[in-house]
């Protein structure tokens, strides 16, 4: 399969407005549009059993990235992310936000989010694969968890920053909660053709508090296309990996991510994963909009991946 992009990622929130003022206003995201999904394609595309249901979509941008806001009207209400979430629980996941300078970055924001970091951590020296990379934890309204991250002018690719930049730069990548790395690579990389971005094993006292993952020990890596942001796997080498993903999940819940991978054949990517026995939110490929249809997939540990044309 050849995937071109991951260009967007979704989440599912309570209440757009509320979070439209968050990512607007305590971060500098600008709204774009919005348009709504409703009837048979919203049922279709979401594997909704009721027969009516309506997801509005909102559409923010962060300099060149994009990520959408799904609130869903006509179906049960969805659940609230559970009590006591860490990030080696498997529905975990985040999208990371690059700045130009973190100081300013995070006095701009402490008092007006909640906190999971205590304040910034810088990553050691001793770490070779993520050295200097200094990074801050956080919550929307909802619960989804939002990193601050900088990058050090030896790890900055395409993220070197100068005076003149803005102090929020984009979207680098979103990190999910993962079992088995071996497992996820399989199906990230040899089935829908991602590939790997490098990674490190992370431990020690800055990444427990960047985290508040008690003697955290975590093998990172990072997989993307040749455009587009990376998805980074996040496999707790110690504690062992935490509770599994919500059993009856469904794209209501407010858990529900999804990442947005731009495939080059629709049709041949949902029978690869057909003959694979993936397994399917979508009971279909679905026409979307004009121009564009896709399908809902979860990969091996339960996150949702929309694959596009």
């Amino acid at each position: 399969m050849q995937t071109q992009a991951l260009d967007k990622i979704s989440l599912t929130v309570s209440d757009t407005e509320k979070s439209v003022r968050f990512f607007t206003e305590v971060l500098p995201f600008k709204k774009e549009k919005s348009h709504e999904i409703k009837g048979e394609t919203a049922r279709t595309l979401y594997g909704l059993k009721e027969q009516m249901p309506s997801v509005l979509i909102t559409e923010l941008s962060l300099q060149n990235e994009r990520i959408d806001l799904l609130e869903f009207a006509g179906v049960m209400p969805g659940r609230a992310i559970p009590s006591g979430s860490q990030s080696n629980d498997l529905w975990f996941q985040h999208a990371a936000l690059v700045v130009r300078d973190m100081p300013k970055a995070y006095a701009k924001i402490k008092d007006l989010v909640t906190h999971i970091s205590p304040a910034p951590q810088t990553l050691p020296e001793y770490l070779e694969g993520a050295a200097g990379i200094s990074a801050f934890y956080f919550q929307d309204p909802d619960g989804h968890v939002l990193e601050l991250i900088h990058f050090p002018k030896d790890k900055a690719g395409n993220w070197e920053a100068t005076k003149g930049d803005p102090l929020f730069l984009g979207i680098d990548h979103t990190a999910v909660g993962i079992s088995d790395t071996a497992q996820s690579r399989a199906f990230y990389e040899e089935i829908l053709g991602l590939q790997h971005r490098g990674g490190s094993v992370n431990y020690g006292e800055e990444q427990e508090k960047l985290t508040a993952v008690k003697d955290a020990k975590i093998q990172i890596n990072a997989f993307g296309a040749e455009t587009g942001m990376k998805v980074e796997f996040l496999d707790y080498l110690q504690p062992h990996t935490g509770r599994s993903f919500p059993g009856g999940s469904s794209p209501q819940d407010l858990w529900h991510w999804q990442m947005h991978l731009r495939v080059s054949d629709l049709a041949a990517a949902f029978g690869i994963l057909q003959d694979k026995n993936a397994r399917f939110i979508s009971e279909r490929i679905t026409e979307i909009k004009a121009g564009k249809s896709g399908f809902l997939v979860r990969d091996p540990d339960g996150h949702a991946v929309l694959l596009h044309d």
